[in-house]
């Protein structure tokens, strides 16, 4: 790891973490050991850069902040690609350094913290605004 930079667990007690050096995501079981392991610097669907923020749901989801993209991305539980919204920018659905995200357990909706932008963001589950 280079610089890992968020850990969350998952509903099923997997370990999703952030390594933000290396442009990866890496998901471990409760013991430690490293069950899986994606993503490859770049700006396309699928690649990463600078993956800062991270938040498994309960639905086999995984957000993922990108603060050197500027956007959120939707991995499955195996680190296939599903669906990314946002860019550079002020307006809504638009980041400046995005962070932290979180997702509520009951609704789904995502919470993503713009940081550079000083503000939240709220997507649906779909990651619509």
């Amino acid at each position: 790891m280079n610089t890992p930079e968020a850990i969350k667990a998952s509903p099923d007690r997997r370990l999703c973490l952030n390594d933000l050096r290396n442009d990866r995501v890496q998901v471990f079981d409760a013991e430690g050991k490293l069950l899986l392991a994606w993503g490859t610097p770049g700006e396309r669907q699928g690649e990463l850069r600078s993956p800062a923020g991270i938040a498994p749901n309960g639905a086999g989801r995984i957000y993922v902040t990108e603060v050197g993209n500027e956007r959120i991305q939707v991995f499955d539980t195996k680190g296939h690609f599903l669906r990314m919204a946002g860019s550079s920018g002020t307006a809504a659905g638009e980041f400046r350094n995005p962070y932290g995200i979180a997702v509520h357990p009951a609704n789904g909706l995502v919470y993503a913290a713009d940081t550079g932008n000083n503000r939240a963001q709220v997507f649906r589950p779909g990651l619509s605004g």
